[in-house]
């Protein structure tokens, strides 16, 4: 059975695979830590820039919309 070589494009799907698994891991930590309640504010970057959103129990629609994005 011959071996076929890694083609450049295989390459660079493997690479992007890796990143996808990377930010989605990083995605559930952080919707886990939303849920426990380790964090109660999240930075979200814009194109406007950055901006805060509370999630305290004043601002509980926030809250209820983060913990639903599964």
């Amino acid at each position: 059975m011959k071996i076929k070589p890694v083609t450049d494009v295989e390459k660079q799907l493997s690479l992007e695979i890796q990143t996808l698994n990377t930010r989605l891991k990083e995605a559930e930590e952080t919707l886990y830590a939303i849920r426990t309640g380790e964090v109660d504010a999240i930075v979200v970057q814009g194109s406007g820039g950055e901006v805060i959103y509370s999630l305290t129990s004043s601002e509980t629609p926030y809250r209820i919309l983060v913990e639903v994005m599964n």
